[in-house]
């Protein structure tokens, strides 16, 4: 009784201390502890050590973010097909607030998600291809499809397509512009309020404005020399880097000046012909994670070393990886060239903890995959599958 009499900051800094069954039991003592036991405060530390425990849970307290990172920690889960084709594609996702977006051939379509990762058949908003043009022989040209797009905090959606184009699309899918910014392909995008920075197969990355009264203004054109598959603005604002083929310049991963277009820096030494950079992404201003065709992701810290990284995990069955997802805690998901496979780390590890195989007997990249708190949805070449941990 005595210990119920102190105030209520004290108690939940008492129990903040305590393990996940102490917890446990000493919310079974009365219906104040188990109400207390349950605040965020009192996980947070449990959540920083748990393998997947987002702060920004979607609403989730962090009490069953806990709960659920023990079953991405031993690889429950349940598997379902979300989506089809006939045809064989390349698709995109990105989970965006309780939208899951996907590319299809040459629209973009979003569509709400439930609780229990599922959604309707019915699409909430289809981001279409312009009116399909015509050759001077009156042939039907094909529609561009859509490499990679982003979504915007207002659900806006900016398309790169093979043709090098960009298409800005409002978020019920009206398309607002429609601007020829590469020559080649674009493979990559990224952006930050106000620029857009975009990595084409034509050997070039640009910074674009994305002022209302400068739309499509390019800012700066650097020449990467090689094939971009991939490029990331610094959270900082002061530089952006770039991934390339590997194939002309033996130096894929570069550090580029924002304002003036210099190149600041080379990360990595010795790398192998064609071991592309397939994907990026920062995880801090000065921690960078990199993945694609020599079968490792590396996590750099360029505050340590920009010859060497800090860390790297290797995909044991020799395989390209296509796509990475970071909670930018503990996990890593990534998505391999064969067979659908798809892999969870442990960063504080070097083996991987789970391996699901998702297209087998027939084979296909995991192209595209979108992590959140209780869900994983991975795209292959006909299906979009839902890995359900909760």
């Amino acid at each position: 009784m005595r210990l119920l009499s102190l105030p209520e900051d004290v108690l939940l800094l008492i129990l903040s201390l305590l393990e996940k069954h102490d917890l446990a039991a000493v919310a079974r003592c009365c219906h104040r502890f188990r109400s207390l036991s349950a605040f965020d405060c009192v996980w947070r530390s449990h959540a920083r050590a748990a393998l997947h425990a987002p702060f920004r849970s979607g609403g989730l307290p962090l009490k069953e973010c806990v709960r659920i990172s023990r079953n991405w920690q031993a690889g429950r889960c349940s598997q379902h097909n979300l989506l089809g084709w006939r045809d064989i594609l390349l698709p995109w996702l990105l989970l965006h607030a309780d939208r899951l977006y996907i590319s299809q051939a040459s629209d973009v379509v979003s569509y709400g998600l439930r609780q229990d990762g599922l959604f309707a058949r019915r699409p909430l908003a289809i981001h279409r291809s312009p009116s399909n043009p015509t050759s001077h022989r009156g042939v039907p040209k094909p529609f561009p499809d859509v490499c990679r797009f982003l979504v915007f905090d207002n659900e806006a959606v900016i398309a790169g397509c093979s043709d090098g184009t960009l298409r800005m699309h409002g978020p019920s899918g009206k398309l607002r512009a429609l601007v020829q910014v590469h020559d080649q392909e674009i493979s990559s995008l990224d952006a930050r309020p106000g620029v857009l920075l975009s990595g084409s197969r034509d050997h070039t990355a640009k910074v674009w404005s994305l002022a209302k009264d400068a739309v499509g203004e390019c800012l700066l054109t650097v020449p990467v020399g090689d094939r971009v598959w991939s490029v990331g603005f610094n959270p900082n604002m002061s530089s952006f880097v770039t991934g390339s083929a590997c194939l002309q310049d033996r130096s894929p991963l570069k550090v580029w000046d924002l304002e003036r277009g210099d190149m600041m820096g080379i990360l990595g030494v010795g790398f192998q012909h064609g071991a592309s950079v397939m994907g990026l992404m920062y995880e801090s201003h000065a921690t960078l994670l990199s993945w694609g065709h020599d079968t490792y992701i590396r996590l750099w810290d360029t505050r340590v070393s920009m010859r060497q990284c800090v860390q790297r995990w290797e995909e044991p069955h020799d395989s390209a990886l296509y796509c990475v997802q970071s909670d930018r805690n503990n996990l890593l998901v990534s998505g391999s060239a064969y067979y659908g496979v798809v892999r969870l780390w442990d960063k504080r590890q070097t083996r991987c903890l789970h391996m699901f195989s998702l297209s087998s007997p027939v084979s296909s990249p995991v192209y595209s995959l979108a992590l959140g708190t209780a869900h994983l949805y991975a795209a292959i070449a006909r299906y979009v599958i839902l890995l359900d941990f909760k």
